[in-house]
């Protein structure tokens, strides 16, 4: 395998990317992931020469290919090859680049620890570019920190964590950071709005601080490979505890839906 020298990937991360499950032989979410990626790619006018039936099929052959029957699948798109310069031609073709490997979810019974930091991401985050450089020193941080996700906040106002989108409960409502150009709208956030939308709770999208997430009934961070986590502490101190049903019923909705659909 050889990955092209001047792939605008390599020296601008200019791309995007896609993390995807497959549960029991069968992605999840794919289309809702690749929806995001087409969504991606018109922002930062970025052209496949391919569409998403064509991507998906790719996927799925290559899925089929596999021995385990869970399985992450990473899919890249870049702009595509040319001499280093800021600029880039209209009629770049893009690179596709796809990793798959044995790599299950985590346990939704295993609680969260989470640390804050001031977030320093530049914009766009409300796409998945391989602008990655911030993420990974609020990850490396939570790692030191013997935590399990980092809470980055701009303005004094939470917008997700490094990898992760992020949510709480409160009095019946179930609240996340308004999706704009510093928050991504994440595809297990959606699924768990919907989830809470058939219990009854009222979902939105609104500002919050690290204050309220303090007085939080609970706290949760979702991914697609860690679907609805429980939080537990925030930078050292405990928080949540106080509706652990409503969190219970929501991983457990996650988990029948998972099964169903991958």
């Amino acid at each position: 395998m050889q990955v092209p020298m001047l792939d605008r990937a390599c020296y601008f991360a200019d791309g995007l990317y896609e993390v995807a499950y497959v549960l029991g032989g069968k992605p999840y979410c794919l289309d809702e992931h690749l929806d995001r990626l087409w969504e991606g790619c018109k922002t930062l006018d970025i052209k496949p020469q391919f569409d998403k039936a064509q991507l998906k099929q790719i996927i799925e052959g290559l899925v089929r290919m596999t021995d385990s029957p869970d399985l992450q699948v990473y899919v890249q798109i870049s702009r595509g090859c040319g001499l280093r310069r800021h600029e880039y031609d209209d009629d770049m073709q893009p690179n596709l680049w796809i990793m798959i490997r044995q790599h299950a979810i985590k346990d939704m019974s295993v609680p969260y620890r989470l640390v804050s930091m001031q977030d320093i991401r530049h914009g766009l985050c409300n796409v998945k570019s391989l602008n990655l450089l911030s993420n990974v020193l609020a990850s490396k941080y939570a790692s030191d920190c013997n935590a399990d996700e980092c809470v980055l906040i701009r303005d004094g106002i939470v917008k997700e964590c490094s990898h992760s989108s992020i949510g709480l409960i409160k009095g019946g409502r179930l609240v996340f950071p308004v999706c704009d150009e510093h928050c991504l709208r994440g595809v297990s956030r959606e699924k768990i709005a919907r989830i809470g939308k058939e219990m009854g709770l009222c979902v939105q999208e609104s500002d919050f601080g690290l204050a309220e997430m303090y007085e939080a009934d609970e706290v949760i961070v979702c991914s697609s490979g860690a679907p609805c986590m429980r939080v537990v502490s925030l930078d050292g101190m405990k928080i949540g505890g106080r509706a652990t049903e409503i969190v219970e019923f929501i991983q457990n909705k996650i988990s029948k839906v998972m099964k169903d659909e991958g």
